[in-house]
């Protein structure tokens, strides 16, 4: 690839406003910036990502991309048992219909510790972290999944993500306390989300 069709890129990567475009807010205030870190593939270890879906320190889901970088893009999906353990799915991903059919590398356990230590203050964030096997890099923490949207059972208020998801640890509804219209509101929420 060239400087001039990297560079290119880069422009059109700054362009991309997520925050007004997707109506994501949280976004709307970020100075965007590129940043260069150094390689960390090499033909040995390809580069792989672990997506965690965490509910505070619980993990509803667990995504496995092998080879975004090129044109033979694979994944795989986990989700957990009653005991909170990870297992492979046939769930097709959102980002390739292949199936990724290798094990988890063995930087993965360190990376689901890290994901439910992080987890743990959100009432859900989506922490992806790359790895080449040997060692880990956190990627990137995001509130807007998809852009909010879960393809699969987001609207069914029994799938155990909806289950997963406990509202009342929202900051909205505990820090600071709410005012006004807002504290009606949050009163009414709270209620409702007890009788649930």
């Amino acid at each position: 690839c060239s400087r001039e069709a990297i560079t290119s890129d880069a422009r059109r990567w700054l362009l991309t406003d997520h925050g007004k475009g997707r109506r994501e807010w949280g976004y709307v205030n970020i100075k965007r910036r590129i940043l260069v870190e150094p390689l960390m593939a090499d033909a040995s270890c390809p580069v792989q990502e672990l997506k965690y879906y965490c509910f505070g320190d619980r993990i509803m889901r667990l995504l496995q991309i092998v080879g975004r970088s090129d044109d033979n893009m694979f994944a795989r999906t986990y989700e957990p048992d009653t005991n909170d353990v990870l297992h492979i799915t046939d769930i097709p991903a959102e980002v390739t219909h292949r199936l990724y059919d290798g094990g988890l590398p063995a930087t993965a356990a360190r990376a689901e510790a890290l994901a439910r230590r992080i987890g743990v203050g959100f009432d859900h964030v989506r922490i992806d972290f790359l790895t080449n096997g040997r060692e880990l890099w956190l990627g990137e923490m995001t509130l807007y999944n998809q852009a909010g949207k879960l393809s699969r059972g987001g609207s069914d208020p029994c799938h155990p993500i909806a289950q997963a998801w406990d509202l009342r640890r929202t900051n909205f509804l505990r820090n600071p306390p709410q005012s006004g219209w807002r504290a009606v509101y949050v009163r009414a929420l709270l209620r409702e989300l007890d009788r649930q």
